[in-house]
């Protein structure tokens, strides 16, 4: 009888042990698990960071290769879901951007950051490039869009991203579409890259700030398709009423004017008409700031 009482005792004591072992053992197992998966967040977010933080240098480039060449693709693809966690300024970058502005800056570096490490996976990275370019709207978008077409003049891939944006242009959005035309104008002799500039033009060409803009950046690239737009622009330029009409933007008329003949002159200097326009603002331009501006362009 002493026996089994001890027997049965040792059990009451020992039972609620086993069960306590057991609880901290899973816990620690749970910790275990929880602290992997931190280290893992924290290795990507301290990449992430490697590279944003040299955003004013051309060490980023060369970060963001380091870290491509560290990173596996299946890890890498990852970093997009990084687009928009908050992730902490460090302490010794915020005096440098905070002169570029407050809203947002330090987010686009690190979106620039995650990026330019993805271009380094070059045709590996295309599928999740065209899922961010052409998939559901994310200001992100633009800057897929501007690496597949970095691709194609790099000649690492064909021109299909020019086909769909051809076919997908009126799906995109305004801030999609406008900031993807300086990448754009560096693909070299390719006639589908001036049928989309001129399919963009025809979209906004509701704006006339947008409209001078387009011509730009388009005039680098094509000269002589732009200077077939030269009757129309200066045409809106003399009419007060169409002028008013496509007036959207806070640039003053005077301001549109300028860019306006600056813009064709630049194409024709031939044109005695736009250089005397030129030879006009540039003694009654508003503020000295715009008469040099006119002055430094009849120099060249």
């Amino acid at each position: 009888m002493e026996i089994g009482r001890v027997v049965i005792v040792g059990a009451i004591i020992l039972i609620p042990l086993f069960i306590i072992f057991i609880t901290k053992n899973k816990e620690k197992k749970s910790e275990k698990q929880l602290s992997t998966s931190l280290n893992k967040d924290g290795k990507l977010q301290e990449y992430i960071i490697y590279v944003a933080s040299q955003f004013e240098n051309d060490t980023f480039f060369s970060r963001a290769k380091e870290v491509a060449e560290k990173l596996h693709f299946s890890e890498a693809k990852n970093l997009i879901d990084y687009f928009h966690k908050d992730i902490p300024c460090p302490d010794d970058l915020k005096e440098s951007i905070s002169k570029i502005g407050v809203f947002g800056v330090w987010l686009d570096i690190r979106q620039n950051a995650i990026f330019e490490i993805l271009s380094n996976y070059k045709v590996e990275a295309v599928p999740l490039l065209y899922k961010i370019g052409f998939g559901v709207y994310d200001w992100t978008q633009y800057k897929a869009i501007g690496i597949l077409l970095n691709f194609v003049k790099e000649g690492i891939t064909d021109d299909k991203v020019l086909d769909d944006l051809i076919q997908k242009l009126h799906h995109l959005r305004y801030e999609a579409i406008i900031n993807i035309l300086t990448p754009l104008s560096q693909i070299q002799n390719n006639d589908k890259v001036d049928v989309i500039f001129k399919r963009v033009y025809d979209l906004f060409s509701d704006d006339f700030s947008d409209s001078l803009h387009i011509l730009e950046v388009w005039s680098k690239l094509s000269p002589d398709n732009v200077l077939n737009y030269k009757v129309e622009i200066m045409g809106v330029l003399l009419n007060e009423q169409k002028f008013k009409e496509l007036q959207y933007s806070p640039e003053t008329k005077e301001e549109l004017n300028i860019r306006g003949n600056i813009l064709f002159f630049n194409l024709d200097k031939n044109d005695l008409s736009l250089k005397n326009n030129l030879d006009i603002l540039s003694r009654t331009a508003s503020n000295q700031k715009l008469r040099d501006y006119i002055f430094k362009t009849l120099e060249k």
